[in-house]
Order: C-alpha cells, then structure tokens, then sequence
C-alpha cells in the first residue's frame, strides 16, 4: 500500500483551492511565522549536548512542517527530461 496524502488532499479542488488562498493570507502567514519564532525563542537554555541537538532537531522539524504546509496544494513540477551528451553534434558550427 502507498500512501499519498498530499494527493488524496490535492484530489478534492475545492479543499486544494481554499489552502492556496490561505497561505498567501497575510494574518495565516503572519501567525505561521510568529508560531515558528515562539517555537524557536520558547526552547529554553540548553544543559547538555543532547538538549542542544533535541532543540535543533524541533527546530527543524518545524521548519520543515511549515514548508509542506505551505506547499500542500502546489503540484510539483516536472524534472527537465536529461538530454544524452554521449555523442557529439558534429553539424554545430
């Protein structure tokens, strides 16, 4: 079984339509970035190494949230197709 929850999401266009207008929604976006900073600034002094590392971890985790959440709804774009360089093009001047 494969699980495709950003295109089960992307299936219904009325949900996918709704969360593109969201995210480029000034106050969403600003609440986005003020919860991201809380999470950033609200981690406490580290005591060990391990803290130090569980905090980035967090940290990037929730980076990394805020960027799917924003993308849910973008269809990804197509990789370039790769052009075979194996011979070379004896014609070009």
């Amino acid at each position: 079984m494969n699980l495709t929850p950003k295109l089960r999401f992307m299936e219904n266009v009325e949900h996918a339509r709704f969360h593109r207008e969201l995210v480029v929604n000034p106050a969403f976006r600003s609440a986005c970035e003020a919860t991201f900073a809380e999470m950033v600034m609200g981690g406490g002094t580290a005591q060990t190494s391990m803290d130090a590392s569980a905090a980035a971890y967090r940290i990037e985790g929730a980076r990394q949230f805020v960027t799917v959440l924003f993308n849910l709804a973008e269809t990804p774009k197509p990789l370039p197709k790769s052009v075979s360089h194996d011979n070379l093009n004896h014609t070009t001047r």
